[in-house]
């Protein structure tokens, strides 16, 4: 008896790790930005401050991003078996 397989489609499960740190990752990222959010109602003021705090949530979420992207960086290290460290 023959067996079918289809080999045209990617492995579901090689992406997998990477997907769940893409999840963990966006939902920290969306948890910073809530209490970001909470901080800047707290602190309702004038104009100067509301724009100051939109920069700091811009500055917050570049360094969120900057990290999020040397965990995966690091992740996929880790999976295709090289040290992690230096690069």
């Amino acid at each position: 008896m023959r067996k079918f397989d289809n080999d045209n489609e990617p492995d579901p499960f090689s992406a997998i790790g990477l997907q769940a740190a893409l999840i963990v990752n966006k939902l920290r990222l969306q948890a910073q930005l809530a209490n970001i959010d909470k901080e800047h109602d707290e602190d309702a003021g004038s104009e100067s401050d509301a724009s100051h705090s939109k920069e700091q949530r811009g500055a917050n979420h570049s360094e969120a991003v900057a990290h999020g992207v040397k965990k995966i960086i690091a992740f996929e290290q880790r999976a295709r078996g090289k040290k992690s460290g230096s690069g």
